[in-house]
């Protein structure tokens, strides 16, 4: 495995693949906060990784 971190190529854009029950948690949580999956994913990543 190549340990090298490569800090070129990053376009912002990635797939995750996550527990159906956890998409759909996911899902239900940004309705019931008036926000999108993607704004949950992006703060759930911010709060983890700072």
């Amino acid at each position: 495995m190549n340990n090298t971190i490569s800090y070129k190529g990053y376009n912002g854009s990635f797939n995750v693949r996550i527990p159906p029950k956890l998409h759909q948690k996911a899902a239900i949580y940004a309705i019931r906060h008036n926000s999108t999956l993607n704004k949950v994913v992006e703060n759930s990543l911010r709060k983890t990784l700072g």
